[in-house]
C-alpha cells in the first residue's frame, strides 16, 4: 500500500563500522505513539488502531519483515513519535570479503 499522497518516503544506505551496513526507511506519516511501539511486533496484540489501519494496513508486513531481517543476523529498530516521522533502521552484517572503503 502506498503512503497517502502528503506522505513522503525516503531510503538511505549507510556503512556501520567496516562489518555492517544500515538501511534507513523514514516516512513522515503520523508516527506512532510508546503504546503503539511497545506492541509493533507482538503477533497477538499489534496495534490495531480502526483509523491507522483504515489508512495504513495493519503492520503484517513488518512483523513479516522483522522476521526475515533477524533470519539473515540483521536488526530491525523502529523510532518514532506521535505526529512525528517513523525511522527504521535495518543493519545487515557484511560478508568477511566486503567492507566499506
Amino acid at each position: 500500500m502506498p503512503p497517502p499522497k502528503d506522505d513522503t518516503l525516503s531510503v538511505t544506505l549507510s556503512p556501520q563500522g567496516r562489518d555492517a551496513a544500515a538501511i534507513w526507511l523514514a516516512h513522515t506519516g503520523p508516527g506512532m505513539s510508546k503504546a503503539q511501539l511497545d506492541k509493533l511486533f507482538d503477533w497477538v496484540d499489534a496495534s490495531r488502531d480502526e483509523e491507522v489501519c483504515a489508512e495504513y494496513g495493519q503492520s503484517l508486513g513488518l512483523l513479516i519483515a522483522k522476521d526475515w531481517v533477524e533470519k539473515q543476523n540483521a536488526t530491525l529498530e523502529v523510532y518514532s513519535e506521535q505526529g512525528r516521522e517513523t525511522q527504521l533502521k535495518v543493519v545487515f552484517p557484511l560478508a568477511p570479503d566486503v567492507a566499506f572503503l
